[in-house]
């Protein structure tokens, strides 16, 4: 069974801290991942577990149909129109 575990709590080490706008992260599929946010309120933090789940759906699907992807970037947003971006190894990014 998976570990979903998660936990916040008050910290009194504020040199520690990173900033929500972009910090990076072990990712267990891509390696390493960086997530965004403007702040660390539960509403963002919903949106950032929503972009998650497509951003490693995207790599799963991406792994089991032996499709390569160099970069990729889920977002979430309260527009939902744009959701996930692909660029496959080669392809321009401009």
């Amino acid at each position: 069974m998976a570990d979903y575990k998660m936990s916040v709590s008050t910290d009194a080490d504020e040199d520690s801290a990173v900033d929500p706008s972009g910090f990076s992260i072990r990712h267990h599929r891509s390696g390493s991942a960086r997530l965004e946010m403007s702040l660390p309120t539960g509403g963002h933090f919903l949106h950032a577990a929503v972009g998650m789940c497509i951003f490693n759906d995207a790599l799963a699907l991406a792994k089991e149909r032996n499709i390569e992807i160099d970069r990729l970037h889920a977002r979430s947003t309260e527009d939902s129109r744009e959701t996930l971006t692909t660029h496959p190894p080669g392809s321009s990014t401009t």
